[in-house]
């Protein structure tokens, strides 16, 4: 039997990072579908839409936290009320330009939060986001 291909939503407002971030995904053998949103509205629809279907739900959510609208710390406190109505749990991994500590600190206090990472991620970073889905 064939390993399972994750799947993998990118939630970011910067094209480039998303651009960059899907081309490394794209390298890391044990992923196999990539979405990435420049909305985290249009992230919410999509999870929304398939809440029932657990195959067509991400495995792991890389959410930046700087927004333009509804921002990254918003969409974490809905998404933890949120999570009880999916087919399946959804771990979550900051991506973020952030360096405050204050950040880090209030991202492990949020259970789905699973870790954070600073911009720009690395593939050994994001082969160590994928591994750590085995133990989620």
């Amino acid at each position: 039997m064939a390993a399972k291909k994750f799947h993998v939503f990118i939630v970011d407002d910067d094209p480039s990072f998303r651009f960059i971030t899907k081309k490394l995904c794209e390298k890391e053998p044990s992923i196999g579908r990539i979405e990435d949103f420049e909305d985290i509205y249009d992230a919410l629809r999509q999870i929304m839409l398939h809440k029932k279907s657990a195959e067509n739900l991400p495995d792991v959510i890389l959410l930046d936290l700087n927004f333009p609208t509804l921002n990254g710390w918003e969409f974490l406190e809905g998404f933890v009320d949120l999570q009880v109505s999916l087919a399946k749990k959804i771990p979550v991994f900051v991506i973020s330009s952030s360096l405050l500590n204050s950040d880090r600190a209030r991202a492990k206090e949020i259970d789905i939060v699973k870790g954070f990472f600073s911009k720009p991620i690395t593939l050994d970073q994001v082969t160590s986001i994928m591994q750590s889905l085995d133990h989620v």
